[in-house]
């Protein structure tokens, strides 16, 4: 409060002292220096009024304001650095109302606007002048304070910058600048990102706010069949979809909400995929050739299991028989099925049940029998289990379980585009987490790929991170704990939020764990959010699964209810506290 009143007091004085120095030749009534505090304040005021906010004597709001900046998405400048390999951007700071660059829209803003009252492009000292014209007119006025009442309160933590990987493909979490970052260069603040993406179609950046805790509503899903587990997440499109499976009717299950924040289960419509001999494992869900497409598993012969696919027919489905699903493989244990969207084509992963691992590839985004699919091995010789992929630029990566020894987590990151085999991956062992078989989790952060990996022994959630964007062994990989619990590490999942890593996971409770940086460095850049709903989850099996919808997490979760002995899927929904 006392430096806000100093700024002010600073405005003040320095009107003053202007009008000062011409006090024998103007009439006061002209430059009154109090008078013109009091016009930028009362305009200020003017403006805060139609958001239903009063200032108090210092300057400070008589109840609480939202400090998030409001979304403003600018293209930075970008220069390809052809032997590095690497997209160098710039941009400048760009808050709106933010005219002192302190990170803060506040009353102290009034002072550059007062000092530069009047001055236009043609000042000659236009260059410090300009950070106050935030209508962007070439002129220094008092419609320079609207800027200042409609972002008041907000505080800017750094700049989230997305990335467009392929012509006209849509805008996405990339990475995180801290506002600290930013250089001071006499006139503005100037920003800064070394991208590996460097064959990336765009980019853009926009401020996002500080580190911020969130209240969670939370409600259980009314979907077909009596108990339901394993729920998989997916945005595309503007759209929220999830799949499950019926574990009483060995069904498949297919989910759309109405709205991009659903509340209540009233906002999601659901019906049955497929209906024959569906497993109890996580579904893979993604768009793929305008339309919603799901990786599963479903008995095959006792003891025996295959991987299927679905695909709509149409672009919104509403019934059974708007989808089409056939085998790709036969033969092959229980497993999940992860699926990604790659080049407009399905790429999804294949345990053999020897320990091999596959990627099954399909030349068109509209398969309809095995034979439109082909095996790609990602490793050899390693018995590997509970495969989890991402794409980082173009290429995919897959973090796994490795049995054998001590239990290892293991990875393979595709050298090429379009790999061909297991020669064409970079497998090793990364971490040693104990002999009990874990899901991981792994995503991108700036370029670089990274894996979350429950470690039972040491009761942490480890965050292993590759400081080179194609690791050829496990020395360049740097490890911290994310969150310590024993039992609530389980059934990681991970989504970048605002250009850090935000993680679900847990299996007595739900957690969330978000990073304050791109690519936290150790246990003191993570925050969390515990027990988001107490009670048992999970009960040991069930997947947990994470996305950003409405720019705000939403989690789904298997959901165990003791007394009737079964499981529901819910769903957690995050709101600014």
């Amino acid at each position: 409060m006392s430096a806000m009143r100093l700024t002010v007091c600073l405005l003040w004085i320095a009107l003053l002292a202007g009008c000062s120095a011409d006090r024998g030749s103007a009439p006061a009534e002209d430059s009154p220096a109090m008078d013109t505090a009091t016009l930028l304040r009362t305009e200020l005021e003017r403006v805060l009024a139609q958001r239903g906010i009063e200032l108090d004597a210092a300057g400070n709001p008589t109840r609480a304001v939202s400090a998030l900046p409001k979304r403003d998405y600018r293209a930075p400048a970008r220069f390809n650095d052809i032997i590095g390999e690497r997209a160098q951007l710039s941009w400048v700071h760009h808050q709106l109302g933010d005219y002192d660059h302190n990170g803060e829209v506040n009353i102290s803003d009034l002072t550059p606007v007062g000092i530069h009252l009047g001055k236009t492009s043609a000042s000659p000292d236009w260059l410090q002048a300009q950070a106050a014209d935030g209508d962007g007119n070439n002129e220094i006025n008092i419609a320079d304070v609207t800027p200042i009442g409609q972002n008041f309160g907000a505080a800017l933590g750094g700049y989230l910058l997305q990335i467009s990987p392929l012509p006209g493909d849509p805008f996405e979490d990339y990475a995180f600048v801290d506002f600290a970052e930013g250089f001071d260069n006499g006139n503005t603040l100037e920003f800064g990102y070394s991208a590996p993406d460097i064959d990336a179609a765009d980019y853009r950046v926009s401020p996002v706010g500080r580190s911020r805790d969130f209240d969670w509503d939370v409600y259980r899903l009314e979907l077909p069949g009596g108990s339901q587990r394993d729920p998989e997440l997916l945005v595309a499109d503007g759209r929220l979809m999830l799949a499950a499976v019926s574990i009483d009717s060995a069904d498949l299950i297919y989910a759309e909400s109405s709205t991009p924040r659903p509340h209540s289960s009233a906002d999601w419509s659901a019906h049955v995929v497929d209906t024959d001999n569906v497993a109890g494992a996580q579904p893979g869900l993604a768009m793929i050739g305008g339309a919603p497409a799901i990786g599963y598993c479903a008995e095959h012969a006792v003891s025996a299991f295959e991987v299927r696919y679905a695909r709509a027919l149409v672009a919104q489905p509403l019934a059974t028989t708007d989808w089409q699903h056939h085998m790709i493989e036969g033969s092959l244990p229980l497993q999940s099925v992860r699926l990604l969207e790659k080049d407009g084509l399905p790429v999804l992963t294949v345990e053999n049940g020897s320990g091999g691992l596959f990627l099954g590839v399909s030349p068109t985004p509209f398969p309809s029998s095995d034979l439109d699919w082909s095996d790609v091995a990602v490793n050899a010789g390693v018995t590997v289990n509970n495969p989890e992929i991402c794409l980082i630029g173009n290429r995919v990566h897959v973090a796994s379980y490795q049995y054998g020894g001590s239990g290892e987590t293991y990875y393979s990151g595709a050298k090429f585009n379009i790999p061909t085999g297991a020669a064409d991956f970079d497998s090793f062992p990364l971490w040693t987490i104990g002999g009990i078989a874990q899901h991981h989790s792994i995503l991108g952060c700036g370029g670089y790929p990274a894996v979350l990996s429950p470690n039972e022994p040491d009761g942490s959630l480890d965050f292993l991170y590759s400081s080179e964007v194609r690791p050829l062994s496990a020395f360049p990989w740097f490890v911290n704990k994310a969150y310590s619990d024993p039992t609530d590490i389980l059934h990681p999942d991970s989504v970048l939020f605002e250009g850090r890593p935000a993680v679900a996971c847990g299996r007595f409770n739900l957690n969330f764990i978000w990073g304050l940086r791109t690519l936290p460095r150790d246990k003191t850049e993570w925050t969390s959010q515990e027990s988001l709903e107490e009670g048992t989850l999970n009960f040991g099996i069930g997947a947990n699964s994470i996305v950003v919808s409405g720019e705000l997490p939403l989690i789904a979760f298997t959901e165990f209810d003791a007394p009737n002995g079964v499981r529901h899927i819910a769903i957690a929904i995050a709101n600014e506290r």
